[in-house]
């Protein structure tokens, strides 16, 4: 197996004192992340798979000043290109207990969301034939609730597509939410 790793890391933040355009680009304040993220991906393909994508994604989010930890996160997952070129992609997401500062829209006062975790799976065909299609599902869920949110979706997603030419696509993607 040939491939290379690749790794990153970054920050973004705005101060207290940032406020939003009027088109509401971005609307945090006060708000900082420091994430890092390490990715592997295969050259060659073998008698089995195309390509393989997989990553690691850590993340942790801050108060600007005075500096307070909100939540922290990691993201994993691998996308495989099959030998028809059809990919299969699987994800898992954890996000800890998160102190939101934005929501009660007062000073120092937050609201504490309980952790979540994200199962994803999605499957699409070889986008270079004359029909294409796709289907996803994603269930997320609240863990360790104080208080009972029953913080739990699931997400069902099919896709259509047909391809006219090599500059005209027709795509009709559908995703239906389901509360539980």
């Amino acid at each position: 197996m040939t491939g290379n790793f690749r790794f990153s890391l970054g920050w973004n933040g705005v101060d207290a004192n940032y406020y939003q355009n009027d088109l509401g680009y971005y609307n945090n304040r006060n708000d900082q992340r420091l994430s890092f993220r390490s990715r592997y991906m295969t050259f060659n393909s073998t008698k089995n798979y195309e390509k393989i994508d997989a990553y690691l994604s850590i993340s942790e989010r801050s108060r600007f000043f005075p500096k307070i930890l909100k939540s922290r996160g990691g993201r994993a997952g691998v996308n495989i290109t099959t030998l028809n070129l059809n990919k299969i992609e699987f994800d898992i997401d954890y996000t800890s207990e998160y102190k939101n500062y934005d929501e009660p829209r007062s000073t120092d006062i937050f609201i504490l969301d309980p952790a979540e975790l994200e199962l994803n799976f999605e499957y699409s065909s070889d986008i270079r034939k004359k029909i294409q299609y796709g289907f996803g599902l994603s269930h997320s869920f609240g863990l360790n609730e104080d208080f009972n949110e029953d913080k739990k979706d699931f997400d069902v997603k099919t896709s259509l597509g047909i391809r006219a030419s090599n500059k005209l696509n027709f795509n009709y993607d559908l995703k239906i939410f389901v509360k539980l």
